[in-house]
């Protein structure tokens, strides 16, 4: 989490290159701040560690609107290999109760008040599309899209990742019941995003 922070290759990657310009004009942003990453490495025959079914909401410190997470893939990346599957339109849809990895629960939160439903079981209500990537290529996905990977069930291949996510400027700081826990930024419930824990990334000269 936030390997930017000592990864100086990453951290220039993440805020000086092309993901920040995709982000930007996806979002429709005027203005545009780093909120942070994750790497995520699934090794070959890892094929009992899926990712259920989940949207990211509920697990940063974000309201608003404005906010996407950029996949970026650093190896050849299949279903086979754990790809990533999102259901189409999802993202404007309810935002659900946030779930525990290991097992797919639902957490026990007055937050929210619906929990995931079951995406594989109606296919018809819940379109899924996923996308063969190479290395360098990636996804973008607003932060309420349904979204799940499978285990890495390839002998031989790893699955990497490194996920950047960006903030648009009606983006607001909160403290979700299950947000992951970071460095406190110093921030109020309700301020915009700012200082050094969420720097501007556009404009470029910002």
């Amino acid at each position: 989490v936030n390997v930017w922070r000592r990864h100086d290759a990453i951290r220039d990657f993440a805020l000086n290159g092309p993901a920040v310009e995709v982000a930007h004009t996806l979002l429709g942003a005027k203005s545009l701040r780093y909120y942070g990453d994750h790497v995520m490495v699934k090794e070959p025959g890892t094929v009992d560690l899926p990712v259920p079914w989940h949207q990211d909401l509920g697990y940063v410190r974000v309201t608003g609107w404005q906010f996407c997470s950029v996949w970026v893939a650093l190896d050849t990346v299949t279903q086979e290999s754990g790809g990533m599957r999102f259901v189409r339109g999802s993202h404007r849809g309810p935002t659900y109760k946030p779930v525990k990895f290991q097992t797919g629960e639902s957490v026990k939160t007055d937050e929210y008040d619906e929990v995931v439903p079951d995406v594989d079981a109606d296919p018809a209500r819940f379109p899924v599309v996923h996308f063969d990537l190479a290395p360098g290529d990636c996804t973008v996905h607003h932060a309420n899209t349904l979204h799940a990977s499978g285990g890495n069930r390839t002998p031989d291949r790893m699955r990497r990742a490194v996920i950047l996510r960006y903030a648009g400027e009606d983006a607001r700081y909160t403290v979700h019941q299950q947000a992951l826990k970071t460095a406190d930024p110093g921030l109020k419930v309700g301020d915009p995003l700012g200082g050094e824990h969420y720097p501007q990334v556009w404009p470029r000269d910002g």
